[in-house]
């Protein structure tokens, strides 16, 4: 591993639209020790010719092609070629700002940190970069040991268990027993939450700046954002692990995971309330993981205050908006 790189993964799938933006992004950060692994994931647009024009005369990017196998299986194959010291996993529809590398290594190391993180907004489809705004960066820095940052992630209430706004060592990924096969291909939809779990089973401090450096593109084709289909359902594969060895080994931690399992479910039920889906199994099953694990939301001390009052009472609305359709009995 080279000493101070960082190994940047950008798994690409039909991203053509976005791919500018991507370009821009990179070319603009201030950190410039970095490698770029483009993952071709059997993209059927101009996503592989792009790439390669972009590639040709970078001495620093390596482009992979393959079969589509998923983000997971496109995040593992560019995982397999990094050598750097440090790993960060790019989503290529969105933006960063010129400073993200730079703050994410620099936190990093000063605070001898395992895993660095920072803050991110939502920004609409059409949304167009503003570098002034995203360089305004705050001072505001929060450490925590490996137990708070667990819990940290699964309340929502300061970061959360997406990948793109972090910075991790390779020689901790290179601990996790399946490396480089870090993310589970059978997960289809929340392949971070058991990502970030194993992940800091091996650290003891993450590091976390309150600075905006990335910004994420709620886009239509988003499998987050396109309605319910069963394919959200793996995001359990992935709860249900973390759930479980929570118990066992960070038994305080076990409340914030189930709370976020609360949380799935709410946004599942939504989803599946504003479509036509009525497997009816599927969605008691839903409404039983929701109500088992729901007052573990108003009881965690790190959930936002609205979390913790909006999501009860979610339950019997939901319910009675899906009444009907599933012949619930009382």
């Amino acid at each position: 591993m080279q000493k101070d790189l960082i190994s940047v993964v950008v798994p690409c799938y039909n991203m053509s639209h976005y791919l500018k933006d991507c370009f821009e992004s990179l070319d603009n950060q201030t950190y410039k020790n970095f490698e770029v692994i483009f993952v071709n994931d059997g993209s059927t647009d101009d996503t592989l010719q792009l790439l390669k024009q972009y590639c040709k005369n970078k001495t620093n990017c390596q482009l992979v092609d393959q079969q589509n196998a998923g983000l997971s299986g496109a995040r593992n194959s560019g995982l397999k070629l990094a050598t750097g010291e440090y790993v960060y996993f790019y989503d290529p529809d969105d933006f960063l700002s010129p400073q993200l590398l730079f703050v994410l290594h620099k936190n990093l190391v000063e605070y001898n940190a395992d895993i660095s993180i920072v803050r991110y907004k939502r920004v609409k489809e059409n949304f167009r970069s503003n570098y002034s705004k995203l360089e305004k960066l705050s001072q505001k820095f929060q450490v925590f040991d490996q137990e708070d940052t667990i819990s940290q992630l699964y309340s929502g209430m300061l970061f959360d268990v997406c990948v793109w706004n972090k910075l991790y060592k390779h020689i901790i990924l290179k601990q996790i027993k399946t490396y480089p096969n870090v993310f589970n291909p059978q997960i289809k939809c929340g392949e971070d939450i058991e990502f970030n779990y194993k992940y800091l089973k091996y650290s003891k401090k993450g590091v976390f700046s309150d600075a905006v450096c990335y910004c994420y593109r709620q886009h239509k084709s988003s499998i987050v954002h396109n309605g319910f289909n069963e394919e959200k359902l793996t995001d359990f594969i992935g709860l249900n692990y973390v759930e479980r060895d929570c118990h066992q080994n960070f038994p305080e931690v076990e409340l914030y995971i189930k709370g976020w399992k609360s949380s799935v479910c709410v946004a599942m039920l939504w989803s599946i309330f504003l479509s036509d889906y009525d497997d009816k199994d599927k969605i008691t099953r839903l409404f039983d993981n929701f109500k088992d694990n729901l007052a573990c939301i108003p009881l965690g001390k790190n959930n936002s205050k609205l979390l913790r009052v909006v999501t009860p009472c979610a339950y019997p609305l939901l319910k009675l908006g899906l009444a009907k359709r599933l012949h619930f009995k009382e």
